[in-house]
Parts: structure tokens; sequence; C-alpha cells
């Protein structure tokens, strides 16, 4: 096992300066849901990659980064897109894109029957968010 270790000064939110791991975005281009630095991760076994942490801009203004949280798709091929599963807001604010996509089951009995595992999102038939327990 491989250690990566950061000896940095104290982090403040109220400096400028970087005192951490600073991931540098002066080559992306700046716009409204562009993307710029990121982390990435793997596949287990596999150098194709599973998962993203990348800033997101959320407005044409180029102070509003949030930061995207981005999950694998399940297809096989080799180019599949990651899926933005989560955004971190520049407000704080939490948004779910893939809310949408989710299935729509009566009630937590129909979502166990229909395989949901504990702790998983579903909406019910009047739009209501819910979660299996």
């Amino acid at each position: 096992m491989s250690v990566f270790e950061i000896m940095s000064a104290v982090f403040s939110s109220a400096s400028q300066a970087a005192n951490g791991l600073f991931i540098d975005g002066a080559r992306a281009t700046a716009g409204s849901g562009n993307y710029s630095g990121a982390i990435e991760w793997s596949r287990l076994g596999s150098s194709r990659r599973a998962a993203a942490i990348a800033a997101r801009q959320g407005s044409a203004d180029d102070k509003e980064v949030g930061l995207s949280f981005q999950v694998g798709d399940v297809s096989t091929t080799a180019n599949e897109a990651l899926l933005e599963a989560m955004i971190l807001l520049h407000t704080g604010r939490l948004s779910l894109p893939m809310l949408p996509a989710l299935t729509t089951y009566a009630d937590n009995t129909a979502a166990t029957a229909g395989g949901l595992s504990v702790g998983e999102l579903y909406r019910t038939a009047t739009g209501a968010l819910a979660i299996r327990f």
C-alpha cells in the first residue's frame, strides 16, 4: 500500500494562499456548468475510471464554484461517461440531478419487494421523496 502525505501549514478559509493539496483550474474554460480540476478513482482491478469529484462552475460568475460528485455507469463499454449523482452548490445547497430517474413505489413494502436496499431513495406516486427503511 502506498501512502501519500502532504505536509502543509494550517488551512484557513480566510487566506488566499493554498496551504493544502491545490488543483489549479487555470487551464479550464470558465462557463456555467463547466468542470475544472478533479480527483478521479479507477475501477477495482482496472485502469478505467469509476468515480470523480470535480470543481463545477454553477453560473456565468466564475466565483460560483461548487463540487460535482460523479459515479460510474453500469455499462460495460470502455468509454462510458460518469454520471453526475450529486452537486454541492457554491451556496452550500445540495442538488441531486439523478432524482428524476428514481423508480416510483407505493410505499416501503413495495420498494423492498422491488429490490431496493435499506437507505436507497425512491419516489411515491404523489412525487414525495422517500428512503427505503
